[in-house]
């Protein structure tokens, strides 16, 4: 039972997805000025929720796969290590790529720490999303004054 859960969380996901689009799309394709707009931005929108969607179900999916399969998966990592080291080929270290575990790396490569990483993830989406809602707004006045001169 447990391992249909990912599958239909995506499955009602999707669903909801396509129903939502389904009854957002003709209240926005009404005024013939966001028509355009709001068909391909729309778009762009509904498709990078689509593939995030798509790819939190089959990360849920794949993160329990070891677990299913009764350890099968480390044993399989295991088992390529020690036929590289019977070849003679450079060892490969068994945290590579196991779940839960830390990958090895680059010693020479800088590291700035995970705190590090999510201020700056968070700093670049704040910054982006004032920028976004600025030219948002720049554009929507822009819009307001072609209206007021094609009027008057």
């Amino acid at each position: 039972m447990a391992r249909s859960v990912p599958g239909g969380a995506g499955g009602v996901g999707l669903s909801l997805l396509k129903i939502s689009a389904g009854a957002l799309l003709p209240r926005l394709t009404a005024n013939p000025l966001f028509a355009s707009f709001a068909i391909v931005i729309g778009l762009l929108v509904w498709l990078n929720l689509i593939a995030r969607l798509i790819l939190i179900s089959a990360g849920w999916a794949a993160n329990d796969l070891d677990e299913i399969r009764g350890g099968e998966f480390q044993a399989q990592i295991q088992a390529f290590s020690q036929a590289r080291r019977t070849v003679g080929l450079p060892h490969v270290p068994e945290t590579v790529g196991l779940p839960g575990t830390t990958p090895v790396r680059d010693g020479s490569l800088p590291t700035f720490g995970a705190r590090s990483r999510d201020r700056t993830a968070l700093g670049s989406g704040f910054i982006l999303g004032v920028a976004a809602t600025a030219a948002t707004g720049a554009l929507a006045r822009g819009m307001r004054s072609l209206f007021r001169l094609g009027r008057g």
